[in-house]
C-alpha cells in the first residue's frame, strides 16, 4: 500500500527494526519450546522494545486499512450479492465514507497512545488522550508535541463527524448524497437525461475518492513526522533500562 511506503522510510522505523529484529526472533523461539506467551518473555527493556514494535505496526495496518476503504469504494460495478433488498449502493458507499472518519479519528488516538508508550510516560490508557499528552511535563516543549497537535487540528471536522456517527448515528454527507442513483429506476427518466445522471454519478465518486486518498497522504505524513520525533526518547528509554537490568 503506497501510503504506508513512506513509514518504513523513517529514520525512528528504521532504528527500531533493527534493535527490533532480534529480539522478536530469539523470544519467538523460546515462545515456541515453552509454550509462554511472547510479550511475557525478556527483561523490561526487551519488552519496552517489543512493545514499540508491535505498536507500530498495528498504526502501519491501520494507515494500509485506509487505503483499503479506497478499493472498495473503487469497485465497479458492485457484485449483485452486495446489492440485496436490505443494502442500497448508497448504503454501501455510506458505510464505507464513515468507517475512513472512524479509522482516520483512531489512528490520532493510536499515535497519542504510541507517545505515551514510548516516552514512558505511564498515562492510563482511559486518561491518554490529545488534550493529556500535550499539557504533560514531559511533552509539551517538544516537536512531538507540535507534530501531534498539527495533526489533531488538522483532522478537528473529520472527528466531529466521527463523534456523530459512534455516538448519535446521524452523520449525512452531501457528497455520498450526490451518489444516490436510486432516480435511474424510474421509468418516466429518458435515456438521455439517465446517461447525464451516470456520468454526474461517476464523476461524484471519482472527487470523493480523490478526497479520501489525499486524507490518507496527509495522514501518512503526520504520522511519519511525529515518528521522526520519537528516535531520541526511544533510544534514550533503552539506555535507561539497560542500566536497570
Amino acid at each position: 500500500m503506497k501510503h504506508t511506503n513512506k513509514l518504513t522510510k523513517s529514520e525512528y522505523v528504521i532504528n527500531l527494526l533493527k534493535i527490533a529484529e532480534k529480539i522478536i526472533f530469539n523470544h519467538g523461539e523460546i515462545a515456541r519450546k515453552t509454550s509462554k506467551s511472547l510479550y511475557d518473555i525478556g527483561t523490561k527493556k526487551e519488552k519496552y522494545i517489543k512493545n514499540a514494535f508491535f505498536s507500530y505496526y498495528n498504526i502501519y495496518e491501520s494507515i494500509k486499512g485506509l487505503d483499503k476503504i479506497i478499493i472498495f469504494f473503487s469497485i465497479n460495478p458492485l457484485p449483485k450479492c452486495l446489492i440485496s433488498t436490505s443494502l442500497s449502493k448508497i448504503d454501501y458507499y455510506q458505510y464505507h465514507y464513515e468507517m475512513h472518519h472512524i479509522k482516520i479519528s483512531t489512528i490520532i488516538d493510536m499515535c497519542v497512545n504510541y507517545i505515551n508508550e514510548i516516552y514512558r510516560i505511564g498515562m492510563p490508557i482511559k486518561k491518554c488522550n490529545v488534550y493529556s499528552i500535550l499539557e504533560n511535563l514531559n511533552i509539551k516543549e517538544t516537536q512531538t508535541a507540535i507534530e501531534l497537535k498539527n495533526f489533531n487540528t488538522h483532522f478537528q471536522q473529520l472527528k466531529k463527524n466521527r463523534n456523530l456517527i459512534i455516538h448519535q448515528n446521524c452523520f449525512k454527507s452531501k457528497k455520498i448524497e450526490c451518489l444516490d442513483n436510486s432516480i435511474l429506476d424510474y421509468n418516466f427518466i429518458s435515456a438521455e437525461t439517465k446517461k447525464w445522471f451516470k456520468k454526474e454519478i461517476f464523476e461524484n465518486k471519482k472527487n470523493v475518492i480523490k478526497e479520501m486518498n489525499n486524507e490518507n497522504e496527509i495522514v501518512s505524513n503526520f504520522v511519519f513526522k511525529i515518528l521522526e520525533t520519537l528516535t531520541e526518547p526511544f533510544l534514550f528509554n533503552i539506555k535507561c533500562l539497560k542500566e536497570f537490568e
